[in-house]
């Protein structure tokens, strides 16, 4: 079940027990991630690998453009169920629109570059972009910074990477991103979204509420989002949306109480039913908070649901 689990997109694959020092991303991946970063999902690949409920995510998560990395490792010599420890993703801006990039983090020492580059007399070295090697396999580029990392992504996006490693605004200058950062690291995996990012989960979250918070709230009054999803003996769901002012907050938490009452009384299928039951949203200053306690055995029924497809945009 472990190559299976690189089918699964890291807008959706935040399944794990937490475990604090499993969930920091390391500083070489950090390095790599653009001030202009707009959300990233780091997510434990040890322990979603172990979780039957990640089968139920496959189909529908993964970008398209990341779909060759499952090749590349084992071209490489890698075996993900070994050697791969986490995957994390990140969109950011890029000028002309979203970019897209990913980082591998594990032990990749024995990866045989080699089978990625073809050494010839007229090429005795492969591509490079400001003086790093790129590799390409089944349509990604990637590079190697260390042993233990590796990035990857479509040509532009491991350029951004590259010249972000070497200077060009880095993510610790984009305050706002670092800060939701340091509050989530404790659990094992987790994802942040920007303002931008928030304000589109409200609107997907909210549904036809989200027309009596259009204007001012939803537009300008987001400072970002974080939500991590546990494993033990239930599943855990934790979201928290940062607002400028606790009446912002308020305002929100109401509006979601009345879509999750909406949503119960329109749910047809009774375990899902029971499972948006177990849904309690709340505000505590300027943050309004939505969690879900259920146990696993019901969480099939909330994968179908549009409500975790909100959750995890």
């Amino acid at each position: 079940m472990r190559k299976r689990i690189l089918a699964i997109l890291a807008g959706a694959a935040l399944f794990a027990s937490v475990n604090a020092s499993a969930a920091t991303l390391s500083s070489q991946a950090q390095s790599v991630l653009p001030n202009s970063t707009r959300q990233i999902i780091s997510v434990n690949y040890h322990r979603l690998a172990d979780q039957p409920i990640s089968q139920e995510l496959e189909s529908r998560v993964l970008p398209p453009g990341m779909r060759g990395l499952q090749a590349m490792l084992v071209t490489g010599g890698i075996d993900a169920a070994t050697d791969l420890n986490r995957l994390t993703f990140a969109t950011y801006s890029d000028g002309k629109g979203v970019g897209l990039l990913g980082i591998a983090e594990g032990n990749f020492g024995s990866l045989n570059l080699s089978k990625f580059f073809h050494k010839t007399k007229q090429n005795p070295n492969p591509p490079q972009i400001d003086g790093v090697s790129v590799y390409s396999s089944n349509g990604l580029d990637f590079f190697v910074p260390d042993p233990a990392t590796i990035v990857f992504g479509a040509r532009n996006a491991i350029t951004q990477a590259i010249q972000t490693q070497q200077g060009a605004s880095p993510l610790s200058q984009n305050e706002a991103m670092t800060n939701l950062i340091a509050g989530t690291q404790s659990s094992d995996v987790w994802s942040v979204l920007d303002a931008g990012g928030a304000q589109s989960m409200v609107r997907g979250l909210i549904g036809a509420q989200a027309n009596q918070l259009a204007g001012k709230l939803i537009a300008k009054r987001f400072q970002g989002a974080r939500y991590t999803i546990s494993f033990a003996n239930d599943v855990q769901v934790n979201l928290e949306m940062m607002t400028t002012d606790a009446l912002s907050a308020a305002a929100l938490a109401t509006a979601m109480d009345a879509d999750i009452a909406m949503r119960q009384r329109q749910e047809q299928n009774a375990a899902a039913k029971a499972l948006l039951q177990q849904v309690q949203v709340d505000s505590a200053g300027n943050d309004a908070f939505l969690q879900i306690s259920a146990p696993v055995s019901s969480v099939q029924a909330l994968m179908s649901s549009d409500l975790l497809t909100a959750i995890v945009h």
